[in-house]
């Protein structure tokens, strides 16, 4: 007896569906066709990431990549993005993306103590690795850091820098003090943000008083952007 051309259809369907869904939990073929590539990440080796990749896959109900990107990244906190594809079915390529040092951190006491230690971060304040790196920018903080948990704070201060740097200001030193952000540029300039007002504003209020001291020919010593009205205050003229 013959069954009709879409009975046999379907039957053939269900049956790639069990063993697709099959080969997500089965130790052979997913470990087996599964590949990682990798891009800036420095916090372990290849073989070593390879491992732990599998004992999150064989560990797993199902393929999800939210779920492997979170337990990736509870073990290692370099780890920025990981992106799961799929090929043929069976084959899975795990891109695990790294994180990229920003800035050296300065743990400080009080406002003006020397650091106690070193920590470098990437752009969301994430600690890489317990270190100073000379060739990058330091951030002075007076205050506590939380290894897993991006830190605002610097993630603001390094946006500022960023900003600034489009403005034509450099500065290698910053200090964050209280919710506050002070800098010391390389024309010798002091510059106080408040990193817990919106920056835009006080990017744009910086902006105007830079361009507006070009023209006046004027010297500017300090501008405060932490109020309503920011504070400037020029050096005397000769």
């Amino acid at each position: 007896m013959k069954f009709p051309i879409f009975v046999r259809i379907i039957s053939f369907l269900i049956v790639l569906i069990l063993f697709t869904f099959s080969a997500y939990k089965a130790d052979q073929w997913i470990v087996g066709n599964a590949r990682v590539e990798e891009e800036k990440f420095f916090c372990a080796d290849r073989e070593e990431l390879e491992i732990e990749i599998k004992k999150v896959v064989i560990s797993s109900v199902i393929i999800n990549a939210e779920e492997i990107e979170k337990k990736l990244k509870s073990k290692y906190s370099c780890i920025k993005l990981v992106e799961i594809k799929r090929e043929f079915l069976i084959n899975l390529i795990f891109k695990v993306y790294g994180r990229t040092p920003a800035a050296s951190i300065g743990l400080t006491r009080q406002e003006e103590s020397s650091p106690s230690s070193y920590f470098t971060v990437d752009e969301e304040g994430i600690i890489l690795s317990s270190d100073d790196q000379k060739n990058l920018p330091i951030i002075y903080f007076a205050g506590e850091i939380n290894d897993q948990t991006p830190n605002i704070l610097i993630a603001n201060t390094l946006l500022v820098r960023k900003n600034i740097e489009r403005l034509g200001v450099e500065s290698d030193t910053m200090r964050i003090f209280k919710e506050q952000l002070f800098i010391k540029t390389n024309n010798d300039i002091e510059l106080i943000f408040s990193l817990e007002n919106p920056l835009n504003i006080q990017l744009a209020s910086l902006q105007l008083i830079l361009d507006q001291a070009k023209i006046t020919q004027e010297r500017i010593e300090v501008v405060d952007l932490r109020f309503d009205k920011p504070v400037v205050k020029y050096a005397p003229k000769k």
